[in-house]
């Protein structure tokens, strides 16, 4: 019977060397995998396999728990391989670059190419397997490895993964049509990986010059609990770089002070579920609206957890950042042609999903720009997706490649469309104008013009022949167009404000424009007049299409709501209900079987036939305000446009989602923090300030404010809530009791200055503000008297933090006054002024040394500064919108950042 590692580990350190031998042999193959991936040279990663395992030998006795023994190998693999890159001056790669942006069998052909340059055969086929494996997404990548090079049959996978062995066929099946030819190659590849026969022998040679270790107090590493040496298989060939090592495995730590359990999460979607009270069913808040179940749950809908899976929070990261907690806000939805999969065009990137399960499979951000519209091609073969720099896409279904991008509008396109025979591609955008492309040689055709304001929608009629295109403000609103020559046929429909959708009728006859005013309206084509005017919804009208008999037209409203009408008569046929915000876009499956609607938060897939909601996927934030870690650093706090929400930093899962009945709108929560013992969270909105329940929501007391953006801070013993008005003031809270005990104000300027921002001094003795007369104030708290007013901001200031030592202050400025300024506290002396790197500076915050001064700014990147000298130590970028809000973890090895884009981003600064 084979012994498990804690027994090997046991007779090892009792002198038994043959034990040794049978751990070398257990994990050599998996060990030398993970180096030859990084280091990218076969032969020197079996010279660092034996170092690694002489190093395993000396510091074994090290080893706290034997049980852990795999993920403490992965530690000392991985800085090994860090050694040799410092000791030949390498620089290790960060990402996965592909060589090619064609499809997988031109990748293949490229690298066949290149086969006279002297390598041996067997280095050919691990080049093109290694270019192969980076093409698929990240779900099949790890299916493929496991099966090919880890020979695991599908029902194991599935268990491994956490996921049914149909989950797993399925992903196989994908990949295998993905690789199509190319699949033999890399089974035989991965299947013939040999490693040198002396190796093991070697290694035995050399430990008998090795001395143990003796054992230390320290605490072991970071291990991978008690998942065992399958955990490390997928750590090690899941890809060839630390970054996707990541998206599964972070880093371990020598240093560690404790011992944490990271668990690999890969969840599958269950039907029928009971959801957890503290997510689904917060104080004030129904999980749904309408009819809810005892479990808080609406008939049919299933929550999917799989939003904040282990595996896609670590996709595509940008350099510096190691966790990605939502995914964004959403534009829009579609299917893909054969209906297995659908897209989502969201903030940050496009998500593809299978439409079976709703699991993630793959997160495109290569624009690293908000996707306003997504579109796919009739005969299935590419979608194009416009961004926000005015910039289109061009993608191949398939391979989910990017081929080529085409860029003439200077702003964002909110609309593109295909021709039904694939040629031509029509786009929208926001500087009023229609683009159309000739796709066969990615040449621009014409410019449309005619809109005066921003065109909303383009579409084609069913023959391909003219094009209609709608827009906003006042003047021509729905045009219609010649696509051959281009010229203005009709315009039809002016000056009833913004039209946001067309769809035409399969016919081609009608046309119809979902519109602000909460319309649907519905033309004939030939005489322009108007057939319909559908009554209903409570807000603007969004999304429309029709279905392909054309005898039902779909509308997506602001309300919330999708409706569904007889487009000939007028009859209201049902209403969905249960999106928690504004639906943006509507489309149907290829066979009209199910609907597909998303929000700015959720996408709800619902059964055409019934009626009813079948999975709602959620995990997209919307804008989020503020982040505040808690006291022990083991979660963090956000206010986005879903609710607070409570997130796990070791687990990376989000734990509750929190709506406090006395806002509103959850939108307007800008300011949060921890109590001092994590026990509650106050936070400030638009005209309210809270306190509620930390674990439950519950809403404790409730203030009114003056404030349109009621910037809150809790003094450092969590005695004193200070809440900044808009008349000059700064209102003190006794927390304990809830009155208001003090009124902070500066009479020598009256009462019209905002009060913006607020800051405490690390001891809570000192209260400083920014406020929209430019100025700074500090007031001392032992005796609530101005204490200093700091004079040099050319505009509003808009963030503020004191160092730890209470001995400075740094303030951020607003528009043209894009400067950080750093003040003594005491004389009220300029003692330095760093210029950011954008024309606001949202946020503020000192790590908790003091070294480093951290600055949230208005083109979504982060300075790092030393506020000694001025200096920037590193500027991390991988927002898509501005960065609203910065905090640094307890024990300063993490900064956090939230952005208008809709994500949490967690930045590793162990390596500053």
């Amino acid at each position: 019977m084979k012994k498990s590692d804690a027994e090997l580990i046991d007779a090892i350190l009792s002198g038994d060397e043959d034990a040794f031998s049978t751990l070398v042999q257990k994990y050599q193959k998996s060990v030398h995998a993970l180096v030859w991936r990084k280091i990218g040279d076969f032969h020197i990663a079996e010279e660092i396999t034996q170092d690694t395992f002489l190093h395993v030998y000396k510091k074994l006795p090290t080893l706290k728990n034997p049980r852990q023994f795999a993920g403490w190998l992965y530690v000392i693999v991985n800085r090994q391989c860090i050694a040799w890159f410092r000791k030949n001056n390498i620089q290790a790669e960060q990402s996965l670059e592909a060589t090619s942006q064609e499809t997988l069998e031109e990748t293949a052909y490229a690298c066949f190419v290149s086969e006279k340059r002297g390598e041996t055969e067997v280095e050919r086929r691990r080049e093109v397997v290694d270019r192969l494996l980076g093409k698929l997404p990240e779900s099949e990548r790890t299916v493929v490895i496991l099966h090919y090079l880890g020979e695991m049959s599908c029902d194991a996978i599935g268990k491994f993964l956490g996921v049914s062995p149909n989950t797993v066929k399925s992903r196989l099946s994908r990949a295998r049509n993905r690789l199509r030819e190319n699949e033999s190659l890399i089974r035989d590849t991965l299947g013939s990986v040999k490693l040198s026969p002396n190796l093991s022998d070697n290694i035995m040679r050399e430990i008998g010059n090795v001395s143990q270790t003796s054992p230390s107090g320290t605490k072991p590493l970071l291990p991978l609990a008690s998942l065992g040496s399958s955990v490390l298989l997928v750590i090690l060939l899941i890809g060839a770089s630390n970054k996707y090592l990541t998206h599964f495995q972070l880093p371990y730590s020598f240093d560690a002070l404790s011992e944490t359990t990271i668990e690999i999460v890969e969840s599958p979607v269950e039907l029928n579920i009971t959801p957890k009270l503290d997510v689904q069913n917060q104080y004030g808040n129904d999980a749904v609206h309408g009819k809810s179940s005892n479990d808080g749950l609406q008939e049919g809908k299933t929550s999917m957890q799989n939003n904040l899976a282990q595996d896609s929070v670590y996709w595509k990261l940008p350099e510096g950042a190691k966790a990605r907690l939502g995914k964004g806000w959403i534009n829009q939805v579609k299917y893909f042609h054969d209906g297995s999969r659908f897209a989502v065009a969201s903030s940050i990137g496009i998500w593809i999903y299978n439409a079976d399960t709703g699991e993630e499979l793959n997160f495109m951000n290569e624009q690293m720009y908000s996707i306003d519209s997504l579109t796919f091609s009739r005969d299935g073969s590419m979608f194009a997706s416009g961004d926000s720099r005015g910039r289109i896409f061009i993608w191949d279904v398939h391979s989910e490649q990017h081929r080529y991008t085409l860029d003439t509008h200077t702003i964002g396109v909110p609309t593109i469309a295909f021709s039904p025979d694939g040629d031509i591609l029509a786009s929208g955008s926001y500087d009023n104008k229609v683009h159309l492309w000739n796709l066969k040689n990615r040449e621009q055709m014409r410019t449309l013009e005619g809109h005066t304001g921003s065109v909303r929608s383009v579409t084609f009629s069913p023959d391909g022949k003219t094009l209609a295109s709608s827009s906003g403000k006042e003047g021509k609103n729905v045009l219609l167009w010649d696509v051959d020559t281009g010229k203005l046929l009709k315009t039809v429909a002016q000056d009833i404000g913004f039209v946001y959708s067309l769809a035409f009728s399969p016919d081609g006859r009608t046309l119809a424009g979902g519109c602000n005013d909460r319309n649907v309206r519905v033309w004939n084509i030939h005489s322009g007049k108007l057939l319909q005017k559908l009554e209903g919804h409570k807000w603007v009208v969004h999304s429309i299409l029709f279905s392909s008999d054309g005898q039902t037209l779909v509308s997506g409203s602001w309300d919330g709501s999708i409706r569904m009408w007889n487009p000939y008569t007028g009859e209201q046929l049902n209403v969905l209900t249960g999106h928690e915000n504004k639906v943006y876009s509507v489309t149907y499956s290829p066979d009209e079987n199910t609907l597909l609607s998303a929000g700015r938060n959720d996408i709800c897939i619902w059964d055409v036939r019934t009626g009813k909601r079948m999975k709602t996927i959620t995990g997209y934030y919307g804008s989020i305000r503020d982040i505040a870690y808690s006291p022990n650093g083991d979660s963090l706090i956000c206010s986005a446009s879903t609710g607070i929400q409570k997130l796990d930093i070791h687990t990376n899962q989000q734990l509750q989602t929190f709506k406090p009945e006395p806002t509103k709108k959850i939108q307007n929560i800008n300011a949060m923090e921890f109590t001092p013992n994590a026990d509650k969270i106050v936070y400030g909105g638009r005209g309210k300030v809270g306190l509620i329940d930390a674990d439950t929501g519950i809403q404790l007391n409730c203030w009114e404010s003056h404030n349109s953006q009621t910037p809150v801070k809790l003094s450092p013993n969590g005695e004193k809530l200070a809440i900044g008005s808009n008349n000059n003031r700064i209102l003190l809270v006794d927390l304990k009791s809830g009155d208001i005990t003090k009124t902070l104000i500066d009479q020598t300027t009256g009462n019209k200055a905002v009060i913006i921002c607020l800051a405490f001094s690390l001891d809570g003795n000192l209260l400083a503000c920014g406020s929209s007369d430019n100025k700074v104030r500090i007031w001392n708290m032992q005796t609530d008297q101005l204490l200093q007013t700091l004079i040099g901001h050319t505009d509003l200031v808009r963030s503020i933090v004191f160092a730890p030592n209470g001995e400075t202050v740094a303030s951020g400025g607003w528009k043209d006054d894009s400067k950080i300024r750093l003040w003594n506290v005491h004389s009220g002396q300029l003692l330095h002024t760093i210029y950011s790197t954008s024309k606001r500076v949202y946020s503020l915050a000192y790590s908790p040394d003091g070294k480093i001064l951290a600055s949230g700014n208005s083109n979504g990147s982060i300075g790092l500064w030393d506020p000694n000298t001025g200096e920037n130590i590193k500027l991390l970028t991988g927002h898509a919108y501005r960065v609203n809000s910065i905090d640094y973890s307890p024990d300063g090895k993490t900064l956090a950042s939230v952005s208008d884009d809709g994500t949490v981003l967690l930045w590793d600064l162990t390596n500053l």
